[in-house]
């Protein structure tokens, strides 16, 4: 998949997740989301995807940073 295709497909799904339209999501959320919808991942894929993808250890997922991790893999 494309770049460009993956980029619109997180942030139609991010849409969705980001209810308060902050560009913010918890970790929670986004693990429920990694667990029951599309590929399944394995915990480990989870759990190293959920350490990369919160920068700050604060347990919330900003946009910007979640959008570069997945487009570096």
């Amino acid at each position: 998949m494309a770049n460009r295709e993956l980029e619109h497909e997180i942030k139609e799904a991010w849409k969705a997740l980001d209810k308060d339209k902050d560009g913010v999501i918890s970790a929670s959320d986004l693990r429920h989301v990694l667990t029951t919808v599309g590929e399944k991942l394995t915990e480990e894929e989870i759990v190293a995807l959920l350490q990369e993808a919160d920068a700050d250890k604060n347990g919330k997922i900003k946009f910007d940073h979640f959008l570069q991790v997945m487009l570096a893999k």
